[in-house]
């Protein structure tokens, strides 16, 4: 069997003209892809460039994404864009306090015509999961949806279910502050790769979206001519939800298949990380614990630190953000650089560290911004 050329590079081994030059094809096609899926996706979310970027990368990655932001920043827009151009199986759950388990991986139900029991399928068997406002279930619920996305199977009436793949979710949180919302437990949060905080878009965004929100729907002479129909025939016969709501989908149009996603990640793991990149990821996450640590700023404001699980991410997320940005080839093989630690610092790490709170002049990203200037 020929060894996998990305991983002899890997492993240090020289490569052949042809299995550089097939390894690099690979990496440009991924690359391309990948800034297409972006192209379209900002057909429908604007002034986010670096949030969507950062969803795509978790994807890629193979991780779950967990989102927050006030309502109406565009998170459910965007993880529907996202489906609409990639052609994953999109599912939405919309969290409430009441929702059970079974609500998300589905029943049994009496078939009345054999008298047997069939298992209905609930969302989770989709394979982008927009898991709406989470932090508003309970703890059943948040349990059912951990191990779906640990285990990428659910269990329901005694039976274990494997679910599709690829297997995504984008949960969306409200932050803490607003009724009816409890933080995820710090297990939980742990096993989404990233944490996306949204923030309001630009002024020149703002108005886009005024101009853009009230100027669309319906052709006035389509209706007119609906309206004549429907004078002719009666409203039966027609369908006007098509002609009344077709602007408002998503304009994102599909450039990319479930399998060549699979395929993208896949490319994405053969990355090799560099020494540098590991010891800067290492030193950084070291530094955000506050056992052991001499940093009064880390010791005063951090009440637990990030784990081993965060190192995976670094390394993943390195890997596929290299893929995304189309980084130069080096024998072969796309490597990210070293600088690419402090780029996704935030996303990887915002989840994964306790902030005390009670001092105004230490929130996460002063307590960051720290870390990354000692690290330099």
């Amino acid at each position: 069997m020929t060894q996998d050329p990305s991983v002899r590079a890997i492993a240090g081994q020289p490569l052949s003209k042809d299995d550089a030059r097939k390894l690099a094809e690979r990496i440009e096609w991924a690359s391309d892809r990948l800034r297409r899926v972006k192209e379209e996706v900002s057909k429908d979310v604007w002034d986010q460039d670096y949030i969507v970027s950062m969803a795509l990368t978790t994807m890629v990655a193979g991780g779950h994404i967990l989102s927050e932001g006030l309502p109406g920043l565009a998170k459910t827009l965007m993880i529907k864009s996202i489906a609409q151009a990639t052609g994953l199986d999109f599912k939405r759950i919309q969290f409430t306090p009441d929702l059970m388990p079974a609500d998300l991986t589905g029943i049994e139900m009496r078939d009345n015509a054999s008298g047997e029991f069939k298992f209905v399928q609930g969302p989770l068997f989709g394979q982008l999961i927009l898991a709406d406002e989470i932090n508003r279930a309970g703890p059943k619920t948040q349990s059912a949806m951990l191990e779906a996305m640990e285990e990428k199977q659910i269990t329901a009436a005694g039976k274990t279910h494997v679910l599709r793949r690829p297997f995504l979710v984008m949960a969306t949180q409200n932050p803490i502050d607003q009724g009816g919302t409890s933080p995820l437990p710090e297990a939980q949060a742990d096993r989404f790769l990233t944490k996306l905080s949204v923030d309001y878009p630009g002024v020149e965004a703002e108005k886009k979206i005024m101009t853009a929100a009230t100027s669309t729907g319906a052709d006035i002479e389509e209706m007119f001519s609906l309206k004549e129909k429907f004078e002719q025939t009666g409203e039966a016969q027609y369908d006007f939800t098509n002609s009344v709501d077709k602007d408002r989908a998503c304009k994102a149009q599909q450039v990319l298949s479930a399998m060549d996603l699979m395929i993208i990640q896949t490319i994405a793991r053969k990355l090799p990380l560099s020494e540098k990149v590991v010891g800067r990821a290492v030193a950084l996450v070291r530094s955000a614990r506050p056992q052991g640590s001499s940093d009064k700023m880390v010791t005063e404001n951090v009440s637990w630190g990030p784990g081993p699980r965060a190192l995976i991410a670094f390394g993943l997320v390195a890997k596929a953000k290299a893929l995304m940005d189309g980084h130069s080839l080096k024998n072969g093989v796309l490597s990210p650089d070293e600088s690419v630690i402090l780029d996704i610092a935030k996303p990887v790490l915002e989840h994964r560290m306790g902030i005390r709170g009670y001092n105004e002049d230490a929130s996460f990203d002063q307590v960051l911004k720290h870390l990354t200037h000692k690290l330099g």
